[in-house]
């Protein structure tokens, strides 16, 4: 992954950019259950949306963020 100008300034070259994303998500997977109905579901779109923009980011977040989104609905969807 080859970045150059505003991309590079916003830390994509950084694995560590990543994995600090990682980590909020994982922080927003494990907590998300403790939210009221209304506002799981904001959170559920909201994963959903990230995964949808982060689909060609490199760092394997792309595909970590869909998986994060995936693990949220269903367990919302089964309770």
């Amino acid at each position: 992954l080859r970045l150059d100008g505003a991309g590079a300034d916003l830390g994509y070259e950084e694995n560590s950019y990543f994995s600090a994303l990682a980590s909020t998500l994982q922080e927003v997977e494990k907590r998300t259950h403790l939210l009221p109905p209304l506002a799981q579901e904001e959170v559920e779109e909201r994963l959903a949306l990230i995964a949808d923009r982060a689909e060609h980011v490199g760092w394997g977040f792309g595909d970590y963020a869909a998986d994060v989104a995936a693990r949220v609905s269903e367990r919302l969807e089964h309770g």
